[in-house]
């Protein structure tokens, strides 16, 4: 994990989560006590999600490839325009249904709609706990948007995904994740280039 420097606006500090960051977080109580905040949180820290769009998402944001049985997402609406991005296999079975079921009426869908603040709540309460299980106050600073960012820089850096695929994904341009998402000074990346300088390996 990564802490850089303090918003100038809030007393919060950009927050970057490696993958077993986002496995701990994933496994608070919280969250696996409640499927639609664990399947929230999956889609934020490993998809890089807007919590805006999460909060869009039903069973119809789903497509089915009939030819392999693999799922794509959905996202409508979004900054950059519509998109879609591999979805989990083991999150396929799980309810989605974030924005109220599309056949119901308004009323009905208002009714069971889940909204930001609700997503952001749970997101708050495990960031909680994450603190008291490690004993590390900085988790305190965890916020949906620092899931998407730590997703985004984990597809760069820890699995090595092009930056054209990610920012298709992420709904975002080249220049906006390098200048905002990107991050170098992390002990995973700073050995990975090292490794590639013949004159920085021991003889």
């Amino acid at each position: 994990m990564v802490e850089l420097e303090d918003f100038k606006k809030r007393q919060i500090k950009k927050l970057w989560l490696d993958p077993s960051e986002i496995d701990i977080l994933i496994e608070c109580s919280s969250v696996v006590a409640n499927p639609l905040a664990r399947v929230a949180m999956e889609l934020m820290g490993r998809c890089g999600l807007r919590v805006d769009e999460v909060a869009t998402l039903n069973q119809d944001s789903l497509i089915k490839n009939p030819e392999t049985g693999e799922y794509t997402l959905k996202v409508l609406d979004a900054k950059q325009g519509s998109r879609t991005l591999p979805y989990p296999p083991r999150l396929q079975y799980a309810k989605i249904n974030f924005s109220g079921d599309p056949t119901a009426t308004q009323k009905q869908q208002r009714k069971y709609r889940v909204g930001k603040r609700t997503i952001q709540n749970w997101v708050d309460l495990a960031a909680d706990e994450m603190v008291v299980r490690t004993e590390n106050s900085v988790y305190k600073d965890i916020t949906p948007h620092a899931l998407r960012r730590s997703a985004g820089t984990n597809f760069y850096q820890h699995y090595g995904v092009d930056l054209e695929h990610i920012c298709l994904w992420m709904g975002m341009s080249e220049q906006t994740f390098r200048r905002y998402y990107l991050i170098v000074d992390t002990v995973h990346s700073g050995a990975e280039n090292r490794s590639r300088v013949p004159f920085f390996q021991k003889n």
